[in-house]
Protein backbone atom coordinates (compact mmCIF):
# COMPACT_ATOMS: atom_id res chain seq x y z
CA UNK A 1 0.00 0.00 0.00
CA UNK A 2 1.28 3.38 -1.01
CA UNK A 3 1.82 6.31 1.72
CA UNK A 4 -1.07 7.96 0.15
CA UNK A 5 -3.34 5.29 0.43
CA UNK A 6 -2.45 4.24 3.68
CA UNK A 7 -3.27 8.16 4.44
CA UNK A 8 -6.29 7.81 3.28
CA UNK A 9 -7.12 4.74 4.94
CA UNK A 10 -6.39 6.32 8.25
CA UNK A 11 -8.22 9.76 7.69
CA UNK A 12 -11.29 7.27 6.26
CA UNK A 13 -11.44 5.18 9.25
CA UNK A 14 -11.13 8.37 11.74
CA UNK A 15 -13.66 10.22 9.65
CA UNK A 16 -15.94 6.92 9.80
CA UNK A 17 -15.61 6.57 13.49
CA UNK A 18 -16.43 10.19 14.06
CA UNK A 19 -19.73 9.86 11.83
CA UNK A 20 -20.83 6.49 13.87
CA UNK A 21 -20.61 8.48 17.50
CA UNK A 22 -22.00 11.38 15.86
CA UNK A 23 -24.89 9.19 14.70
CA UNK A 24 -24.76 7.51 18.25
CA UNK A 25 -25.54 10.31 20.00
CA UNK A 26 -28.21 11.42 17.87
CA UNK A 27 -29.95 8.63 18.59
CA UNK A 28 -30.00 8.65 21.66
CA UNK A 29 -30.96 12.21 22.40
CA UNK A 30 -33.69 12.11 19.37
CA UNK A 31 -34.87 9.29 21.19
CA UNK A 32 -34.99 11.64 24.58
CA UNK A 33 -36.82 14.37 22.58
CA UNK A 34 -39.21 12.23 20.92
CA UNK A 35 -39.95 10.88 24.56
CA UNK A 36 -40.29 14.15 26.02
CA UNK A 37 -42.77 15.33 23.12
CA UNK A 38 -45.15 13.05 23.90
CA UNK A 39 -44.99 13.04 27.07
CA UNK A 40 -45.19 16.80 26.67
CA UNK A 41 -48.09 16.12 24.38
CA UNK A 42 -50.26 13.83 26.73
CA UNK A 43 -49.11 16.26 28.92
CA UNK A 44 -51.07 19.34 27.20
CA UNK A 45 -54.16 17.22 26.42
CA UNK A 46 -54.62 16.36 30.03
CA UNK A 47 -54.07 20.15 31.32
CA UNK A 48 -56.41 21.45 28.40
CA UNK A 49 -59.24 18.59 29.87
CA UNK A 50 -58.41 19.67 33.59
CA UNK A 51 -59.15 23.36 32.34
CA UNK A 52 -62.40 22.52 30.71
CA UNK A 53 -63.53 20.46 33.78
CA UNK A 54 -62.51 23.58 36.07
CA UNK A 55 -63.96 25.92 34.06
CA UNK A 56 -67.48 24.01 33.99
CA UNK A 57 -67.32 23.30 37.43
CA UNK A 58 -66.68 27.12 38.29
CA UNK A 59 -70.13 27.63 35.97
CA UNK A 60 -71.98 25.25 38.09
CA UNK A 61 -70.61 26.85 41.49
CA UNK A 62 -71.69 30.09 40.06
CA UNK A 63 -75.37 29.07 39.17
CA UNK A 64 -75.79 27.22 42.52
CA UNK A 65 -74.40 30.10 44.33
CA UNK A 66 -77.13 32.46 42.81
CA UNK A 67 -79.93 29.44 43.47
CA UNK A 68 -78.66 29.92 46.97
CA UNK A 69 -78.56 33.55 47.64
CA UNK A 70 -81.90 34.15 45.83
CA UNK A 71 -83.76 31.21 48.34
CA UNK A 72 -81.90 33.12 51.25
CA UNK A 73 -83.32 36.45 50.00
CA UNK A 74 -86.57 35.00 50.05
CA UNK A 75 -86.51 32.73 53.51
CA UNK A 76 -85.69 36.90 55.11
CA UNK A 77 -82.16 35.60 56.11
CA UNK A 78 -80.29 39.29 57.83
CA UNK A 79 -77.87 37.96 55.18
CA UNK A 80 -79.67 38.98 52.42
CA UNK A 81 -79.67 42.69 52.98
CA UNK A 82 -76.37 43.25 52.36
CA UNK A 83 -76.43 41.57 48.81
CA UNK A 84 -74.50 38.45 49.57
CA UNK A 85 -74.83 37.48 45.92
CA UNK A 86 -72.58 41.01 45.13
CA UNK A 87 -70.34 40.44 47.80
CA UNK A 88 -69.66 36.76 46.66
CA UNK A 89 -69.57 36.97 43.20
CA UNK A 90 -68.96 40.26 41.79
CA UNK A 91 -66.50 41.12 44.38
CA UNK A 92 -63.76 42.98 43.66
CA UNK A 93 -61.32 41.22 46.52
CA UNK A 94 -59.99 37.81 45.70
CA UNK A 95 -60.30 35.63 42.74
CA UNK A 96 -63.29 33.71 41.93
CA UNK A 97 -62.63 30.58 43.59
CA UNK A 98 -61.52 32.69 47.07
CA UNK A 99 -65.44 34.34 46.73
CA UNK A 100 -66.91 30.75 45.71
CA UNK A 101 -65.13 30.36 49.50
CA UNK A 102 -67.59 32.53 51.08
CA UNK A 103 -70.27 30.52 49.46
CA UNK A 104 -69.58 27.54 51.92
CA UNK A 105 -69.63 30.45 55.07
CA UNK A 106 -73.40 31.58 53.64
CA UNK A 107 -74.35 27.97 53.08
CA UNK A 108 -73.67 27.14 57.18
CA UNK A 109 -74.98 30.29 58.06
CA UNK A 110 -78.34 29.80 56.55
CA UNK A 111 -80.58 29.75 59.06
CA UNK A 112 -82.62 26.58 57.70
CA UNK A 113 -80.09 24.35 55.38
CA UNK A 114 -81.52 23.62 52.19
CA UNK A 115 -80.57 21.56 49.09
CA UNK A 116 -79.64 24.68 47.75
CA UNK A 117 -77.24 25.48 50.33
CA UNK A 118 -75.89 22.15 50.58
CA UNK A 119 -75.69 21.62 46.49
CA UNK A 120 -74.03 24.96 46.64
CA UNK A 121 -71.37 24.22 49.37
CA UNK A 122 -70.80 21.28 47.54
CA UNK A 123 -70.40 22.84 44.08
CA UNK A 124 -67.90 25.54 45.32
CA UNK A 125 -65.53 22.87 47.17
CA UNK A 126 -65.68 20.88 43.85
CA UNK A 127 -64.28 24.06 41.76
CA UNK A 128 -61.78 24.75 44.07
CA UNK A 129 -60.30 20.98 43.64
CA UNK A 130 -60.79 21.04 40.12
CA UNK A 131 -59.40 24.20 39.59
CA UNK A 132 -56.35 23.18 42.01
CA UNK A 133 -55.95 19.81 39.64
CA UNK A 134 -56.17 22.33 36.68
CA UNK A 135 -53.35 24.27 38.49
CA UNK A 136 -51.21 21.20 38.99
CA UNK A 137 -51.39 19.66 35.55
CA UNK A 138 -49.84 23.02 33.88
CA UNK A 139 -47.38 22.92 36.02
CA UNK A 140 -46.39 20.04 35.13
CA UNK A 141 -46.87 20.56 31.01
CA UNK A 142 -44.26 23.26 32.28
CA UNK A 143 -41.61 21.05 33.86
CA UNK A 144 -40.73 19.15 31.22
CA UNK A 145 -37.88 19.90 29.28
CA UNK A 146 -38.70 19.40 25.57
CA UNK A 147 -37.73 22.37 24.62
CA UNK A 148 -34.22 21.99 25.85
CA UNK A 149 -34.73 18.08 24.48
CA UNK A 150 -35.63 19.74 21.40
CA UNK A 151 -32.61 21.88 21.06
CA UNK A 152 -30.40 19.13 21.83
CA UNK A 153 -31.59 16.66 19.24
CA UNK A 154 -30.85 20.06 16.64
CA UNK A 155 -27.50 20.32 18.02
CA UNK A 156 -26.59 16.33 17.68
CA UNK A 157 -28.23 16.56 14.32
CA UNK A 158 -25.76 19.72 13.10
CA UNK A 159 -23.02 17.79 14.25
CA UNK A 160 -24.06 14.37 12.46
CA UNK A 161 -24.16 16.99 9.36
CA UNK A 162 -20.54 18.13 10.02
CA UNK A 163 -19.10 14.55 10.73
CA UNK A 164 -20.70 13.34 7.32
CA UNK A 165 -19.63 16.38 5.37
CA UNK A 166 -15.94 15.96 6.80
CA UNK A 167 -15.94 11.97 5.73
CA UNK A 168 -17.54 13.03 2.63
CA UNK A 169 -14.38 15.44 1.82
CA UNK A 170 -12.09 13.04 2.43
CA UNK A 171 -14.27 10.26 0.36
CA UNK A 172 -13.93 13.28 -2.33
CA UNK A 173 -10.67 13.57 -2.23
CA UNK A 174 -9.75 9.72 -2.44
CA UNK A 175 -12.08 9.35 -5.51
CA UNK A 176 -10.33 12.06 -7.37
CA UNK A 177 -7.12 10.75 -6.83
CA UNK A 178 -8.38 7.29 -8.08
CA UNK A 179 -6.84 5.71 -4.79
CA UNK A 180 -10.39 4.10 -4.60
CA UNK A 181 -12.93 3.03 -6.22
CA UNK A 182 -15.54 2.27 -4.77
CA UNK A 183 -17.08 4.23 -1.32
CA UNK A 184 -18.26 3.42 1.48
CA UNK A 185 -17.00 -0.60 1.07
CA UNK A 186 -19.89 -2.08 1.72
CA UNK A 187 -19.99 -6.01 1.17
CA UNK A 188 -23.67 -6.96 0.89
CA UNK A 189 -24.25 -9.84 3.04
CA UNK A 190 -28.16 -10.88 1.51
CA UNK A 191 -29.78 -9.89 5.16
CA UNK A 192 -33.72 -9.23 4.92
CA UNK A 193 -33.38 -11.12 1.34
CA UNK A 194 -37.10 -12.49 2.15
CA UNK A 195 -38.35 -9.88 3.78
CA UNK A 196 -40.19 -8.34 0.74
CA UNK A 197 -39.23 -5.14 -1.40
CA UNK A 198 -40.87 -2.80 -3.06
CA UNK A 199 -39.85 0.65 -4.60
CA UNK A 200 -40.67 3.61 -2.34
CA UNK A 201 -42.31 5.79 -5.03
CA UNK A 202 -42.26 5.37 -9.09
CA UNK A 203 -40.23 8.14 -10.86
CA UNK A 204 -36.73 8.92 -12.08
CA UNK A 205 -33.46 8.88 -10.42
CA UNK A 206 -32.50 12.85 -10.79
CA UNK A 207 -29.20 12.36 -8.32
CA UNK A 208 -27.85 9.08 -7.93
CA UNK A 209 -25.71 7.86 -4.92
CA UNK A 210 -22.18 9.24 -4.58
CA UNK A 211 -19.51 12.26 -4.51
CA UNK A 212 -21.38 15.61 -5.86
CA UNK A 213 -18.72 18.58 -5.65
CA UNK A 214 -21.49 20.88 -7.30
CA UNK A 215 -23.27 21.20 -3.64
CA UNK A 216 -26.27 22.32 -4.25
CA UNK A 217 -27.82 24.72 -1.56
CA UNK A 218 -24.79 23.94 0.54
CA UNK A 219 -24.97 20.07 0.93
CA UNK A 220 -22.33 17.61 1.58
CA UNK A 221 -19.75 17.00 -1.53
CA UNK A 222 -21.16 13.18 -1.01
CA UNK A 223 -24.99 12.13 -1.61
CA UNK A 224 -25.63 8.92 0.44
CA UNK A 225 -29.31 8.39 -1.02
CA UNK A 226 -30.82 8.63 -4.32
CA UNK A 227 -33.23 11.14 -5.11
CA UNK A 228 -36.26 9.96 -7.01
CA UNK A 229 -38.57 12.51 -8.88
CA UNK A 230 -42.30 12.58 -8.09
CA UNK A 231 -44.83 14.94 -8.01
CA UNK A 232 -45.60 16.97 -4.77
CA UNK A 233 -47.90 15.16 -3.18
CA UNK A 234 -47.46 11.63 -4.44
CA UNK A 235 -47.61 9.07 -1.82
CA UNK A 236 -44.60 7.34 -0.45
CA UNK A 237 -44.60 3.76 0.71
CA UNK A 238 -43.11 1.95 3.23
CA UNK A 239 -39.83 -0.30 0.67
CA UNK A 240 -40.32 -3.31 3.39
CA UNK A 241 -41.68 -4.06 6.45
CA UNK A 242 -40.65 -2.48 9.61
CA UNK A 243 -41.02 -0.46 12.52
CA UNK A 244 -41.39 3.54 12.22
CA UNK A 245 -38.23 4.79 14.30
CA UNK A 246 -37.79 8.81 13.36
CA UNK A 247 -40.29 11.45 11.91
CA UNK A 248 -40.18 14.98 12.00
CA UNK A 249 -38.02 17.76 10.51
CA UNK A 250 -34.43 17.03 10.62
CA UNK A 251 -32.31 19.53 9.26
CA UNK A 252 -30.96 19.48 5.74
CA UNK A 253 -33.15 16.39 5.09
CA UNK A 254 -36.52 18.26 5.66
CA UNK A 255 -39.05 16.58 7.16
CA UNK A 256 -38.25 12.43 7.41
CA UNK A 257 -39.65 9.15 8.58
CA UNK A 258 -37.00 6.76 9.33
CA UNK A 259 -37.91 3.03 9.59
CA UNK A 260 -36.10 -0.10 11.29
CA UNK A 261 -36.16 -3.39 9.32
CA UNK A 262 -34.42 -5.35 11.72
CA UNK A 263 -31.15 -7.09 11.30
CA UNK A 264 -29.38 -3.33 11.55
CA UNK A 265 -31.32 -2.31 8.39
CA UNK A 266 -33.13 0.88 8.18
CA UNK A 267 -34.51 2.85 5.00
CA UNK A 268 -34.56 6.88 5.59
CA UNK A 269 -37.17 9.03 3.23
CA UNK A 270 -36.80 12.66 3.54
CA UNK A 271 -37.90 16.04 2.14
CA UNK A 272 -42.05 14.61 3.19
CA UNK A 273 -44.49 17.34 2.50
CA UNK A 274 -45.23 19.56 5.78
CA UNK A 275 -47.99 17.65 7.37
CA UNK A 276 -47.87 14.93 4.92
CA UNK A 277 -46.61 12.46 7.26
CA UNK A 278 -49.29 9.85 8.73
CA UNK A 279 -46.95 7.57 10.80
CA UNK A 280 -45.67 7.69 13.76
CA UNK A 281 -43.03 6.51 16.02
CA UNK A 282 -42.94 2.72 17.40
CA UNK A 283 -45.99 2.57 14.73
CA UNK A 284 -45.24 -1.18 12.43
CA UNK A 285 -45.58 -0.58 8.94
CA UNK A 286 -45.63 -3.27 6.11
CA UNK A 287 -44.23 -3.63 2.56
CA UNK A 288 -45.88 -1.16 0.13
CA UNK A 289 -47.97 0.71 2.84
CA UNK A 290 -48.26 4.70 2.21
CA UNK A 291 -46.19 6.49 5.12
CA UNK A 292 -46.04 9.85 4.33
CA UNK A 293 -46.38 12.48 0.80
CA UNK A 294 -43.53 13.74 -1.62
CA UNK A 295 -42.73 17.50 -0.85
CA UNK A 296 -39.48 19.83 -1.21
CA UNK A 297 -38.76 20.69 2.81
CA UNK A 298 -35.01 20.86 3.84
CA UNK A 299 -32.67 21.55 1.28
CA UNK A 300 -34.51 21.04 -1.95
CA UNK A 301 -34.72 22.78 -4.91
CA UNK A 302 -38.35 20.81 -5.99
CA UNK A 303 -40.56 18.04 -5.16
CA UNK A 304 -39.55 14.88 -4.74
CA UNK A 305 -38.05 11.38 -2.89
CA UNK A 306 -34.36 11.58 -1.14
CA UNK A 307 -33.93 8.11 -0.28
CA UNK A 308 -31.57 6.13 2.05
CA UNK A 309 -30.75 2.26 3.15
CA UNK A 310 -28.51 2.08 5.57
CA UNK A 311 -27.10 -0.77 7.32
CA UNK A 312 -25.11 -1.36 10.64
CA UNK A 313 -25.04 2.38 10.58
CA UNK A 314 -23.66 2.88 7.01
CA UNK A 315 -24.82 4.67 4.25
CA UNK A 316 -24.97 2.98 1.16
CA UNK A 317 -26.04 2.35 -2.47
CA UNK A 318 -29.86 1.96 -2.07
CA UNK A 319 -30.18 0.72 -5.99
CA UNK A 320 -27.41 -2.32 -5.78
CA UNK A 321 -29.20 -3.29 -2.58
CA UNK A 322 -32.76 -3.20 -3.39
CA UNK A 323 -31.90 -4.58 -7.56
CA UNK A 324 -30.50 -7.74 -5.34
CA UNK A 325 -33.72 -8.02 -3.83
CA UNK A 326 -35.88 -8.41 -6.76
CA UNK A 327 -36.42 -4.25 -6.95
CA UNK A 328 -35.13 -1.40 -9.49
CA UNK A 329 -35.16 1.81 -8.30
CA UNK A 330 -36.09 4.77 -10.45
CA UNK A 331 -38.74 3.28 -13.13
Amino acid sequence: MSALAARFEAELAASTAKVADARAHYANVSAEYNAAKGEFDQATELAADAEKRAEAAEATATASARLLVREVRAGGNPLASADPLAAILAGSGGNLLQRLGSLDQLARETASPTEAAARAEHDAMSARTLRAQADKAKDAVGAIPVDSRKQAAATASAAVDAAEASLASVQLQIASTGTVTRFPNFVDDGRLGGLGWVDPVRGPITDGYGPRPSRPLGTGPFHYGDDIGAACSTWIVAAAAGTVEATGPNGSYGNWVMIDHGHGVQTVYAHIKDGGTIVHVGEAVVAGQPIALVGSTGASTGCHLHFEVRVDGQRIDPQPFLAARGVIVGQ
